[in-house]
Order: C-alpha cells, then structure tokens, then sequence
C-alpha cells in the first residue's frame, strides 16, 4: 500500500459525468414502491427520497425484504407497483447511460472466478464505458485504496472472504457512480478493513455522492447514516438518523424480530423508543434492559426526530393516514434474500 496520505478516488467534482441530478432534486427517489412474489407481498408503499450528500441505512429484521429492495433499486428486479429514480432518471436498466449512475455490491460476488482481481476490475470498467487505459488508471487506483494491490494477480476464487469483499467494492467504484447501493459491506471484515468501507461511504458522501447501505448494527448506522428506512411486517418507515438512540434502534430491532407481521414503525407508526421521547440515550444499565424486555412486548411507539425533513414520506401502508381506515399493515414479508438471483452481473 502507498504510504502516506490516501490517494483521492473520490474528490470533489470526480463522479461519472452526467450523473448529478438537477438542483434540488433528489439522488434516490423512490414512490409507492412494492415487490411481491406471487400472493406474498415482501414490501409495499415505500416511499423514501435522498438527496445529494446523503447516506441512508436500511435495517430491519431478517426476512423483511432489506437485500430485495437493493435489488429492484439496482434493478436487477422490477417492482410490482411503484417507481424508482436516480437523479430524476426513471429506472431503466437495460440502457447503460442509466446503470452507470448505480454501483451495486450485493451478498453474491459479481467478480469472475477464474478472473484475477485485476482482470475483472478491467472488465468491468470496459463493460461501464471506459478505455483501456481509463481502466487500467482507475484499477490502480482502487487496488492501492483498498488494499488489494498484493493479490491483483491472484484469481478472484483464490481470495479469502475479506478480500473478496474488497474486490466486489472496488468494482463497483470503478465507473464512479452517483448512487451506491451496498448490501452487509461489512460482513466478514476485519476492524481495520471496515473502517476503511466506513471512510469510503464518508468521503462519497462529501463529494456530493450518496449511499444506501444495508446494515445489522445500530451504532455503525448511526455513525454512517443521516436517514433510516426501517422494514419490517411489509411497510417501510423513514426516520431521521439524528434524534435516535442506539438503544432506541436496538428496542426496535428486537421488537420487529419479535413481531414480524406488525407495520415498521409500530403501532404508532413511528420509530419505537421505549423510553417515552425521541432519541433517548440516557439510561443505566438496568433500565435499557428493561426497555429492551418492554420491546420485546410491544413497546409505545412514536415518531423520532420531530418533522421528517424533505426524504420524509407518507405514513406506513395500512398505517393511520395512509387510506384513513388506520389499520395495521397486512402484508407478509417475504424472504430477505431468497427467490430472486440478479440476472445479470453487468446489470448494476
């Protein structure tokens, strides 16, 4: 690895050209979002907005569509009703001028096996529009940022998980789009590797980029993130990352692991914090236990943060507002990650 300062992958100024959305419009825009799979509804009415600069998380229990809505974002699967746009653009994946606004890292590596990690970076630049030599720069480039300069020779098959990992980073950077969708970066990564993802997402962000990352742990989220959308039972909530607590978060996730078939942001249809008051972080020891037990049973819900800013969306489907029955969300969430298989690794 170069010594020193890092090279600059991602100055400002330095995304694909073409890709900015107009001003004041959104990055990420998504309305009235659904996918299902047969009778079986995995989300529905998402409705979610992140604007240039922004980083968002998605959370919520296993089997509540966190890695399927990744997918049709990337659109790598088509929605079931809705829309998805990236810098005003609507979702069309078959043209390439679209899928060089998205970077996808998903749970199965899209690098070639038998490719060396150089090679596929290669490639994969070459099949985003690049030259040759524009390439080859940019695998320099990334190689040396993330650490992978030692195995560019090595088969893509032949390196361990943490590596792997890397390298399906590094190819997603290698077009230099404007949207990043990262599905468990982290998983498998040692602290120091991890941290250098962290100060990727960071410095994407800075240049005026933004990032929707899937992600298990609270404090990392809360870290990295400046919104939240939270699955969970079929809906999607969106809550703004500053007013929340890591206890708070982690209430909610037990909650929802707990009460699947229940809308995201709870009876109230907002983020659950036990403790009665948004982003609550104070506590001892012995009463966040007590909150995360009250969670467990169904906790008083209310809305994090105030007034959502302008990502805010409408009120969770089959919540109250949203058809003015004020019923609770009937869906089923379907799996997680199973079914469906990107069809097409050069799609994303």
């Amino acid at each position: 690895m170069t010594q020193g300062a890092p090279r600059p992958v991602i100055p400002a100024g330095d995304l694909a050209p073409g890709s900015r959305p107009g001003r004041g419009a959104p990055v990420l825009e998504l309305a009235g979002l659904e996918r299902a799979h047969g009778d079986q509804v995995v989300f529905r009415s998402l409705h979610w907005r992140l604007g240039p600069g922004e980083v968002g998380a998605v959370m919520g229990p296993n089997g509540a569509g966190k890695t399927t809505l990744l997918q049709v974002v990337a659109g790598l699967l088509w929605p079931s009703a809705g829309t998805v746009r990236v810098a005003g653009a609507p979702a069309r994946p078959a043209e390439p001028a679209w899928r060089r606004r998205v970077g996808y890292v998903g749970h199965r590596p899209l690098a070639f096996p038998e490719l060396s990690a150089w090679e596929n970076l290669i490639f994969f630049g070459r099949l985003y529009g690049l030259s040759r030599q524009e390439a080859e720069e940019r695998a320099r480039e990334l190689l040396d940022r993330l650490n992978l300069d030692a195995v560019a020779a090595r088969p893509a098959a032949h390196l361990s998980r943490g590596l792997a990992q890397r390298l399906e980073v590094a190819r997603a950077m290698m077009h230099r789009p404007l949207l990043w969708l990262w599905d468990e970066p982290f998983t498998g990564l040692d602290a120091g590797a991890a941290r250098l993802l962290e100060n990727l997402v960071e410095e994407h962000a800075a240049a005026g980029g933004t990032a929707v990352v899937v992600l298990h742990e609270p404090d990392r989220a809360l870290r990295l993130a400046g919104r939240l959308l939270l699955l969970a039972g079929g809906s999607g909530h969106d809550v703004p990352a500053a007013g929340v607590g890591t206890a708070d978060l982690e209430a909610w996730l037990a909650w929802a692991a707990h009460a699947p078939g229940r809308a995201a942001g709870g009876p109230a249809g907002g983020l659950v914090s036990p403790a009665g008051a948004p982003g609550s972080r104070g506590g001892t020891r012995g009463e966040q236990l007590r909150l995360r037990r009250r969670a467990r049973g169904g906790p008083t819900a209310v809305r994090a943060g105030g007034a959502a800013g302008a990502g805010s969306a409408p009120a969770a489907a089959g919540g109250p507002g949203s058809d003015g029955s004020g019923r609770g969300a009937a869906a089923r969430a379907g799996p997680d990650a199973g079914g469906d298989r990107p069809e097409d690794p050069g799609g994303a």
